[in-house]
Protein backbone atom coordinates (compact mmCIF):
# COMPACT_ATOMS: atom_id res chain seq x y z
CA UNK A 1 0.00 0.00 0.00
CA UNK A 2 1.43 3.62 -0.65
CA UNK A 3 -0.13 7.03 0.32
CA UNK A 4 -0.90 9.31 -2.10
CA UNK A 5 2.68 10.85 -2.55
CA UNK A 6 3.90 6.93 -3.10
CA UNK A 7 5.94 6.67 0.23
CA UNK A 8 5.24 3.55 1.14
CA UNK A 9 4.15 2.54 5.14
CA UNK A 10 6.88 0.89 5.64
CA UNK A 11 8.83 3.34 4.82
CA UNK A 12 7.44 5.76 6.69
CA UNK A 13 7.55 3.71 9.38
CA UNK A 14 11.35 2.89 9.36
CA UNK A 15 11.94 6.55 9.20
CA UNK A 16 10.07 7.57 12.03
CA UNK A 17 11.61 4.38 14.14
CA UNK A 18 15.43 5.89 12.71
CA UNK A 19 14.29 9.62 13.76
CA UNK A 20 13.68 8.28 17.65
CA UNK A 21 16.65 6.39 17.90
CA UNK A 22 18.46 9.25 16.46
CA UNK A 23 16.81 11.64 18.76
CA UNK A 24 17.23 9.05 21.85
CA UNK A 25 20.79 8.86 21.37
CA UNK A 26 21.35 12.63 21.27
CA UNK A 27 19.42 13.07 24.69
CA UNK A 28 21.53 10.60 26.27
CA UNK A 29 24.24 12.12 24.58
CA UNK A 30 23.44 15.99 25.94
CA UNK A 31 22.67 14.21 29.06
CA UNK A 32 25.79 12.51 30.11
CA UNK A 33 27.86 15.99 28.30
CA UNK A 34 25.91 17.49 31.38
CA UNK A 35 26.28 15.64 34.30
CA UNK A 36 29.91 15.23 33.27
CA UNK A 37 30.36 19.07 33.13
CA UNK A 38 28.22 19.22 36.46
CA UNK A 39 30.96 17.10 38.20
CA UNK A 40 33.72 18.82 36.68
CA UNK A 41 32.54 21.98 37.97
CA UNK A 42 31.67 20.86 41.84
CA UNK A 43 35.68 18.94 41.34
CA UNK A 44 37.00 22.31 39.90
CA UNK A 45 34.88 24.40 43.33
CA UNK A 46 36.29 21.53 45.58
CA UNK A 47 39.86 21.90 45.02
CA UNK A 48 39.75 25.55 45.03
CA UNK A 49 37.94 25.59 48.27
CA UNK A 50 40.67 23.46 49.63
CA UNK A 51 43.48 25.32 48.79
CA UNK A 52 42.41 28.53 49.94
CA UNK A 53 41.07 26.65 53.39
CA UNK A 54 44.57 25.60 53.99
CA UNK A 55 46.24 28.52 53.47
CA UNK A 56 43.80 30.52 55.93
CA UNK A 57 43.74 27.90 58.38
CA UNK A 58 47.57 27.86 58.63
CA UNK A 59 47.76 31.77 58.46
CA UNK A 60 44.53 31.89 60.93
CA UNK A 61 44.55 28.53 63.03
CA UNK A 62 40.95 28.63 62.28
CA UNK A 63 37.93 27.76 59.54
CA UNK A 64 36.55 30.27 57.82
CA UNK A 65 33.11 29.58 59.07
CA UNK A 66 29.84 30.91 59.65
CA UNK A 67 26.51 29.58 60.23
CA UNK A 68 26.43 26.17 61.78
CA UNK A 69 24.45 23.14 59.42
CA UNK A 70 22.04 20.65 60.79
CA UNK A 71 20.36 19.81 57.49
CA UNK A 72 23.40 16.83 57.02
CA UNK A 73 20.97 13.48 56.94
CA UNK A 74 21.33 12.93 52.92
CA UNK A 75 24.88 13.85 52.56
CA UNK A 76 27.33 10.59 52.17
CA UNK A 77 29.95 11.21 54.76
CA UNK A 78 33.53 10.61 55.89
CA UNK A 79 33.37 8.28 58.20
CA UNK A 80 36.06 10.22 60.66
CA UNK A 81 33.65 13.56 60.63
CA UNK A 82 31.96 14.53 63.90
CA UNK A 83 28.88 16.12 64.26
CA UNK A 84 29.73 19.26 63.55
CA UNK A 85 29.46 20.86 60.37
CA UNK A 86 29.71 24.77 59.17
CA UNK A 87 28.90 27.06 56.09
CA UNK A 88 31.83 27.90 54.85
CA UNK A 89 32.66 31.79 55.13
CA UNK A 90 33.23 32.84 51.26
CA UNK A 91 33.62 36.37 52.23
CA UNK A 92 36.74 35.58 54.34
CA UNK A 93 38.10 33.99 50.78
CA UNK A 94 39.41 35.96 48.21
CA UNK A 95 37.66 35.89 45.18
CA UNK A 96 37.58 32.00 43.56
CA UNK A 97 34.85 31.93 40.92
CA UNK A 98 33.34 29.07 42.41
CA UNK A 99 30.29 27.54 39.83
CA UNK A 100 27.63 26.81 42.76
CA UNK A 101 27.24 28.00 46.26
CA UNK A 102 25.29 30.92 45.35
CA UNK A 103 23.43 30.73 48.45
CA UNK A 104 25.78 31.81 50.06
CA UNK A 105 24.48 35.66 50.04
CA UNK A 106 21.29 34.38 51.38
CA UNK A 107 22.71 33.78 55.04
CA UNK A 108 22.46 37.29 55.77
CA UNK A 109 18.62 37.29 55.55
CA UNK A 110 17.29 37.00 59.34
CA UNK A 111 14.29 34.96 57.68
CA UNK A 112 15.70 32.56 55.73
CA UNK A 113 16.57 29.02 57.70
CA UNK A 114 20.10 28.77 57.37
CA UNK A 115 19.19 24.75 56.89
CA UNK A 116 16.80 25.51 54.33
CA UNK A 117 20.00 26.23 52.02
CA UNK A 118 21.12 23.65 49.46
CA UNK A 119 23.35 25.57 47.20
CA UNK A 120 25.76 26.59 49.45
CA UNK A 121 29.08 24.70 50.45
CA UNK A 122 29.67 23.20 54.28
CA UNK A 123 33.01 21.64 56.41
CA UNK A 124 33.31 19.04 58.54
CA UNK A 125 34.83 20.92 62.04
CA UNK A 126 37.06 17.85 62.16
CA UNK A 127 38.59 16.62 58.92
CA UNK A 128 37.60 19.24 56.78
CA UNK A 129 35.87 17.52 54.25
CA UNK A 130 33.85 19.87 51.92
CA UNK A 131 30.03 18.62 51.07
CA UNK A 132 27.58 20.48 48.58
CA UNK A 133 24.26 19.86 49.69
CA UNK A 134 22.58 20.24 46.89
CA UNK A 135 24.29 17.82 45.57
CA UNK A 136 24.73 16.97 41.23
CA UNK A 137 23.11 13.85 39.64
CA UNK A 138 25.97 11.74 38.04
CA UNK A 139 26.41 7.30 36.51
CA UNK A 140 22.19 7.54 38.59
CA UNK A 141 23.93 8.76 41.82
CA UNK A 142 24.07 12.03 43.60
CA UNK A 143 26.93 13.40 44.67
CA UNK A 144 27.91 15.69 47.91
CA UNK A 145 31.80 15.85 47.47
CA UNK A 146 34.65 14.55 45.34
CA UNK A 147 34.51 10.96 44.10
CA UNK A 148 37.23 8.15 44.26
CA UNK A 149 35.76 5.06 42.05
CA UNK A 150 32.39 5.59 43.08
CA UNK A 151 33.03 6.28 46.93
CA UNK A 152 33.77 9.56 48.83
CA UNK A 153 37.47 10.28 48.66
CA UNK A 154 38.40 10.53 52.16
CA UNK A 155 41.02 13.61 51.47
CA UNK A 156 42.69 15.82 54.10
CA UNK A 157 44.35 19.01 53.72
CA UNK A 158 47.83 18.77 53.03
CA UNK A 159 50.30 19.53 55.47
CA UNK A 160 51.29 23.04 55.02
CA UNK A 161 53.77 23.79 58.08
CA UNK A 162 55.04 22.42 61.02
CA UNK A 163 55.48 24.35 64.65
CA UNK A 164 57.75 23.09 67.33
CA UNK A 165 57.57 24.17 71.17
CA UNK A 166 59.80 23.22 73.91
CA UNK A 167 62.24 24.96 76.23
CA UNK A 168 65.30 27.21 74.30
CA UNK A 169 67.91 26.95 77.14
CA UNK A 170 68.88 23.71 79.07
CA UNK A 171 72.00 22.98 80.87
CA UNK A 172 74.62 19.82 80.63
CA UNK A 173 73.00 16.19 81.38
CA UNK A 174 69.50 17.91 81.04
CA UNK A 175 66.97 16.38 78.85
CA UNK A 176 64.51 18.54 77.23
CA UNK A 177 61.12 17.10 75.34
CA UNK A 178 60.17 18.86 71.99
CA UNK A 179 56.62 18.64 70.63
CA UNK A 180 56.00 19.32 67.39
CA UNK A 181 52.67 20.62 65.79
CA UNK A 182 51.48 19.78 62.07
CA UNK A 183 49.77 22.49 60.53
CA UNK A 184 46.16 21.76 60.17
CA UNK A 185 46.28 19.51 62.91
CA UNK A 186 43.26 17.30 61.07
CA UNK A 187 45.55 16.41 58.38
CA UNK A 188 46.50 12.43 58.46
CA UNK A 189 49.93 12.26 59.20
CA UNK A 190 52.78 9.81 59.54
CA UNK A 191 54.44 12.23 61.72
CA UNK A 192 58.02 13.52 61.59
CA UNK A 193 62.04 12.87 62.02
CA UNK A 194 64.08 14.10 64.28
CA UNK A 195 67.49 14.97 64.09
CA UNK A 196 70.73 17.36 65.35
CA UNK A 197 72.61 19.90 63.90
CA UNK A 198 75.53 18.57 66.04
CA UNK A 199 75.32 15.31 68.20
CA UNK A 200 78.50 16.19 70.22
CA UNK A 201 76.34 18.91 71.60
CA UNK A 202 72.87 17.50 72.00
CA UNK A 203 70.89 14.53 70.60
CA UNK A 204 67.38 13.71 69.76
CA UNK A 205 65.41 10.49 69.49
CA UNK A 206 62.56 9.76 67.44
CA UNK A 207 60.02 11.24 69.47
CA UNK A 208 61.78 14.84 69.87
CA UNK A 209 63.46 13.84 73.16
CA UNK A 210 66.68 15.83 73.57
CA UNK A 211 69.39 14.70 75.38
CA UNK A 212 71.76 17.88 75.76
CA UNK A 213 75.79 16.73 75.82
CA UNK A 214 78.05 19.49 76.34
CA UNK A 215 78.18 23.68 76.49
CA UNK A 216 76.65 25.56 73.09
CA UNK A 217 74.20 26.30 70.61
CA UNK A 218 72.72 23.52 68.16
CA UNK A 219 69.58 23.36 66.01
CA UNK A 220 67.09 20.73 66.18
CA UNK A 221 65.09 20.01 63.31
CA UNK A 222 61.57 17.98 62.29
CA UNK A 223 60.93 17.06 58.69
CA UNK A 224 57.57 15.58 57.72
CA UNK A 225 57.89 11.81 56.89
CA UNK A 226 54.66 12.88 54.04
CA UNK A 227 56.39 15.85 52.39
CA UNK A 228 60.21 16.56 52.97
CA UNK A 229 60.22 19.75 51.74
CA UNK A 230 58.09 20.79 54.70
CA UNK A 231 60.23 21.29 58.40
CA UNK A 232 60.65 23.18 60.95
CA UNK A 233 63.97 23.98 63.69
CA UNK A 234 64.37 24.62 67.51
CA UNK A 235 67.30 26.32 68.70
CA UNK A 236 67.98 25.21 72.02
CA UNK A 237 70.89 27.25 73.88
CA UNK A 238 72.93 24.82 76.32
CA UNK A 239 74.70 25.98 79.33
Amino acid sequence: MKSNKGITLLTLTITIVILMILTFTVSANVSTYVERNNRTNLETDIIKLKEEISYYYSTNKKLPISKKYTNTDMLIKNINDNENYYIIDLIELKELGLNYGKDYQKIENKNENINNLLDIYIINEKTHTIYYPKGIQYNNEIIYTTLSLGKIQIEDIPISKIEITGQSVGRINETIQLTETVIPEFTENTGVMWSSSDETLATVNENGKVTLLKEGTVTINAISKDNNSISASHTIVIK
